[in-house]
C-alpha cells in the first residue's frame, strides 16, 4: 500500500489593525492558548506562538489536506 508523508510547518505573523498596542501582557497567555484551541480543533498544531502588544508570531503544523489562506482565515477571524 503506497504511502506518503507530508510535513507543513508555517511561521505566521499578523498584526492587530492599525497596529494598536492592544495585546496586553495579561491577555497574551489567554490569547495564544486560544489560538492553540482553534488550530488544535481544525487545521493541525500549534507548535508555538509569541509576539508583541501589536503582532503576534505563530509556528503550526497545517494538515495536508487544509490551505494555508484557509487555516489563516480560520485563525483570524476566530481570535
Amino acid at each position: 500500500m503506497p504511502q506518503s508523508f507530508s510535513s507543513n510547518h508555517f511561521h505566521i505573523v499578523f498584526s492587530t489593525k492599525d497596529r494598536v498596542q492592544c495585546i496586553s501582557n495579561d491577555i497574551k497567555e489567554k490569547l495564544y492558548g486560544y489560538i492553540g484551541g482553534i488550530v488544535r480543533n481544525s487545521i493541525g498544531t500549534l507548535i508555538i506562538a509569541g509576539g508583541t502588544s501589536d503582532h503576534i508570531h505563530l509556528l503550526i503544523e497545517i494538515k495536508r489536506d487544509v490551505s494555508v489562506s484557509d487555516a489563516l482565515r480560520l485563525i483570524k477571524t476566530n481570535s
